[in-house]
Order: C-alpha cells, then sequence, then structure tokens
C-alpha cells in the first residue's frame, strides 16, 4: 500500500471515530444534564441515541471507512490468491519432475534386462499343459 493509499485510509478513520465520539459526547451531556436520567444509565442511553443518530447523520463519513476496508482487505486477498498460484505453480513443476525422474528410472531398468515371471505378475500361474510335454500333462 502507497504512503498515500494509508494516509487516506488513517484518516477517514481518524474522521468518523471523531464524529463518533463528538455525537456521542454530545447526546451523553444533553442526557446527564437535562433529564432525570444519570451515571451508567445515562451513558447507555446516550449511546443508544448517538448509534441511531450516526447512522442517518454520519453516513458519508462512515462510507468511506467502509472502501478503505474494503481496499485494504481486497489488496491482502489479492496477496493470498498471488501466493497460491505460485505455490501450486512449484507443486506442479516438482511432480512434473518427479514423473520425469521415475519414467526414467523406469525406462533404464527396461533398457538393461527384461523382466522375469515375478517382476511381471506371473508369479501364481502355471503354464497350461502342453502335448509336447507330458510330464506337466501328468502333474495337472
Amino acid at each position: 500500500m502507497t504512503e498515500e493509499g494509508r494516509g487516506a485510509t488513517a484518516k477517514a478513520v481518524l474522521i468518523y471515530t471523531l464524529l463518533r465520539v463528538l455525537l456521542f459526547a454530545v447526546i451523553w451531556a444533553i442526557v446527564e444534564f437535562l433529564t432525570p436520567i444519570h451515571g451508567p444509565w445515562a451513558a447507555i442511553a446516550a449511546l443508544l441515541m448517538s448509534g441511531a443518530i450516526s447512522v442517518v447523520v454520519l453516513d458519508r463519513p462512515r462510507g468511506k471507512v467502509g472502501q478503505a476496508a474494503g481496499g485494504f482487505f481486497g489488496r491482502i486477498n489479492e496477496r493470498i490468491e498471488s501466493s497460491a498460484h505460485a505455490e501450486d505453480a512449484a507443486l506442479d513443476a516438482a511432480e512434473a519432475s518427479a514423473e520425469r525422474e521415475e519414467q526414467a528410472k523406469r525406462e533404464s531398468v527396461g533398457e538393461q534386462q527384461e523382466p522375469g515371471p515375478l517382476e511381471r505378475g506371473d508369479e501364481g500361474r502355471s503354464e497350461p499343459a502342453t502335448e509336447d510335454d507330458p510330464q506337466r500333462a501328468d502333474r495337472q
């Protein structure tokens, strides 16, 4: 975030906060000194009234704070998405590299020797008897 963007965000938040506190203080003073409500009850009443009034009166400053917060969180989301895409690309590259290495190992083993019957998965099968092998035919 640029310094100008931070300054605008901080300014919007500061102005809205000061206006909210000022509105609360004015309402509290009115309730405390001009009504029979005093102490914590006056503060609670002032809080509720100033909240209701601020919805209407402080709409623009609150909108600016909302835009600033939206921009802030939008930039965070962009950074998260960018990081996730970079991580995905790195994982894809690592998987592709591992697959190429595995393929190279398989090819180098295949060039060196022909797989035996156990490597082909023939360990549990017997070969069928043929007419020219009478001993094998007798065992079955």
